[in-house]
């Protein structure tokens, strides 16, 4: 799982530039995922986060939301900050697809991870952000 983890997130970073690497990144993330147990969170949490950016850069939305979510989900669970680092490239991917109902609603939860990214999601997702900001 290690080295495909490594591959898939190697491929996705150059698919910000380079779109072929989408289907390659892809195979190696999703072999890395499928070869995780719950012991290893954190590692499954940043791999699922380069599968999702690597969907949505592709333009598999509705996979790629699904992974985003999932990795948000862990996010929450583990509580890492090295996590929520990890999670701007899928931001970035994601606000590219914004116009989609279901990325916006990625979108706000991702902003809700970072506070100073609530604002950033909510407007994303054609919110306030006090919609989504709950410290207030």
């Amino acid at each position: 799982a290690d080295l495909d983890a490594l591959r898939g997130v190697a491929l996705t970073l150059l698919t910000a530039g380079d779109r072929s690497h989408v289907d390659g990144a892809v195979d190696a993330l999703q072999h890395s995922v499928a070869g995780r147990d719950e012991d290893t969170g954190r590692s499954r949490a940043f791999e699922l986060t380069a599968l999702s950016t690597a969907y949505l850069r592709g333009g598999d939305i509705s996979l790629g939301v699904h992974a985003g979510h999932e990795a948000v989900d862990l996010a929450l669970r583990i509580r890492s900050t090295r996590i929520v680092d990890r999670l701007v490239p899928l931001t970035d991917a994601a606000d590219e697809r914004r116009s989609h109902d279901d990325v916006a609603d990625l979108l706000v939860r991702l902003g809700a991870l970072r506070p100073s990214g609530v604002r950033r999601a909510a407007s994303a997702a054609g919110l306030s952000s006090e919609a989504v900001d709950h410290t207030k």
